[in-house]
């Protein structure tokens, strides 16, 4: 069962990435042959009884290179699957740095689903940098309160819809150094609570802002950026540094008067030339200040990235203030990079009801990386990590940071 449903993916990644072809007998691809491709070739030769990797493109020649698995990402503890997750990568010039576009449409079938859409593009020469994030979506999500030391058990869920637009441009100042401006707007409608002990009035209904039916959040934001990575896809090299205000007024639609800090440095290192050996670290601080409404306050595996967090269910924890760390080994398993793996660890903390940092939690793990397509160095990953609560499992397209 498990080998037809592994061959049922990779037959629907070849007919996604590459077009259907005829179906014909082949022989086997050859571990040498296997090491030189990736799972995209790997379909194809499933369907297709020739083995040609030259028919695909260089990455740098401003081809346009997807990557399409028909089931991710997924988390432990999320209930809800992506029907799809795609990636486009593709190069402006040979002078730019690899643009990349992520869309996630997804759903538990019941109480969860939405489309996700997140951009990052550069322009030719690198002059310009733009940044987005755009979701309409329904979700059921589990809220436990706020800071680090809420319990498991103590669990109610908010139902709310969800529109969010974030967009921001950046010009070049300096080399890899840039300064930008943008829009958010969040619009959430249906907001309720499920409360299984409404004889205890949970924090969600405790909370002043944005606990009505409807809240919006609409703001402009001004940024900083510092990035030299030629691939965010899956970086061997570099830095990244980003700073974003956000200020959110009720002159331009917000319910409430509120803004909020993102600052967010990483940093890559190698140790190869020939092999993935990459060290790779992150930190960030996310803080909301004023009249922040309940569902715009940080939360885990919710950042900008949508990726910080491992060791933990979507949501487990939220604050106005979250403090994050994480550093990830990341090395070639077999020698060509087809299989590759990860160790890492994380430690965060969040701010409670008065505002106070009340606790660290950590998380530790490793994963296993399989190279899904070459051209833009894209990986379909598998993670599991330890946290304070147990093992929870997280499976990707592309690297966490």
């Amino acid at each position: 069962m498990q080998f037809r449903w592994g061959k049922f993916i990779l037959v629907s990644v070849s007919v996604l990435n590459s077009g259907l072809l005829p179906a014909q007998h082949s022989d086997s691809l050859s571990l040498r042959q296997l090491e030189r491709s990736d799972l995209i070739d790997f379909g194809s030769r499933l369907l297709s009884s020739t083995f040609n990797k030259a028919d695909r493109a260089d990455p740098d020649d401003g081809t346009v290179h997807f990557s399409v698995i028909p089931v991710a990402p997924a988390r432990s503890g999320s209930g809800a699957i992506s029907v799809s997750a795609i990636n486009a990568s593709f190069y402006a010039d040979r002078q730019s740095n690899v643009s990349t576009i992520y869309f996630y449409p997804y759903t538990n079938f019941t109480t969860s689903y939405g489309l996700l859409l997140s951009p990052y593009i550069w322009l030719s020469g690198n002059e310009w940098n733009g940044t987005g994030d755009f979701r309409i979506l329904y979700n059921g999500l589990r809220d436990y309160g706020l800071g680090s030391e809420v319990p498991p058990h103590d669990r109610t869920t908010i139902n709310h819809s969800q529109f969010r637009a974030y967009f921001t441009g950046h010009t070049r100042v300096l080399p890899n150094f840039y300064l930008g401006a943008g829009y958010n707007l969040d619009y959430f409608w249906g907001v309720n609570e499920d409360d299984p002990t409404p004889e205890t009035p949970s924090e969600f209904e405790q909370y002043i802002f944005g606990t009505a039916p409807t809240t919006v959040s609409s703001g402009i934001t001004f940024n900083i950026l510092r990035d030299n990575r030629r691939n965010s896809v899956n970086p061997r090299n570099g830095f990244y540094t980003a700073l974003v205000l956000r200020v959110n007024r009720k002159a331009m639609g917000s319910s409430s008067e509120w803004s909020s800090v993102f600052f967010d440095v990483r940093r890559y290192k190698s140790f190869s030339n020939m092999r993935h050996k990459i060290l790779a670290a992150r930190a960030f601080y996310w803080g909301s200040y004023g009249d922040t409404p309940y569902l715009n306050l940080p939360t885990t595996l919710d950042d900008p990235s949508g990726r910080a967090g491992r060791g933990y269910v979507t949501y487990r924890f939220r604050g106005a203030q979250w403090l994050y760390s994480e550093v990830e080994y990341r090395f070639d398993i077999s020698s060509g990079g087809f299989l590759g793996g990860v160790v890492f660890a994380n430690v965060q903390s969040y701010s409670n009801q008065v505002n106070r940092f009340d606790g660290v939690l950590g998380a530790a793990g490793f994963g296993l990386r399989l190279k899904f397509n070459r051209l833009s160095d894209t990986n379909l990953t598998f993670d599991v990590a330890y946290g304070k609560e147990g093992w929870n499992w997280y499976i990707n397209l592309g690297e966490y940071f």
